[in-house]
Formats: C-alpha cells, sequence, structure tokens
C-alpha cells in the first residue's frame, strides 16, 4: 500500500490559544507516511506511550550519485516533543517518506510545520 500523505500546516494556523493537539496526525506504522519539503519544514513530534519509539526519515535524492541514508530519531517516552528539521530540498528532495519502529500502534502524534522565513 502506498504512504499516507500527510499536510503541511502553516505557522500562521497556530494560535498560542489553540491545541497543537488538534492538528496533529497519526503516524501510519503499516505503510509509513509522505511529507511535503519546501526546505523549512519542521516536524513537531509528540510520542504518546510510556516507552520511546524510533522515527525514521528516509530522503529521496542523491548527492553526487551518492544515496542519502536515512536518518533515524529516538523520540523520549511521553510527554516529550521533539523538533526535526528535513532539510534543503536541493539536498533532501521535495518529499520525504516517514517510517517507524518500536510501536504496533500510532504512539506518534506528527504535525509537519514550514517555519517561514
Amino acid at each position: 500500500m502506498a504512504a499516507t500523505p500527510m499536510t503541511v500546516v502553516a505557522p500562521n494556523h497556530l494560535a498560542a490559544s489553540a491545541a497543537v493537539s488538534t492538528l496533529e496526525l497519526n503516524s501510519d506504522v503499516t505503510n509509513g507516511n509522505t511529507v511535503p519539503n519546501d526546505g523549512k519544514t519542521w516536524l513537531l513530534v509528540r510520542n504518546t506511550n510510556a516507552s520511546t519509539r524510533n522515527l525514521t526519515v528516509n530522503y529521496r535524492n542523491q548527492v553526487d550519485g551518492q544515496t542519502i541514508p536515512p536518518i533515524a530519531y529516538t523520540i523520549p517516552a511521553t510527554p516529550a516533543q521533539v523538533l526535526v528539521p528535513l532539510g534543503p530540498v536541493a539536498f533532501f528532495g521535495d518529499s520525504v517518506s516517514l517510517t517507524y519502529t518500536n510501536g504496533a500502534s500510532a504512539d506518534l502524534k506528527i504535525l509537519p510545520i514550514a517555519h517561514g522565513g
């Protein structure tokens, strides 16, 4: 099956009084997710489990003919949140895929954010 796409949220949609949890998306541990990357995209990742979970960002581009290796992040147990940059489009591509380990449920809640600038 194809990976589940995620939509990037502009920061002006994040009001100080708004509950970020209402905008978060569940991780798709079966198929993974895809996130558009404009070079200014970050992932706000929250673990809802009492154990650590792993998130891997898989890049599609190559640099000088070399594949960019995936970057794995260990997300601490709840209530931790981690901010993950996706990197410049020239190197990392305009879309990345996310895969998950250490969990059979959607323990990771993800909010893709375009930081602007």
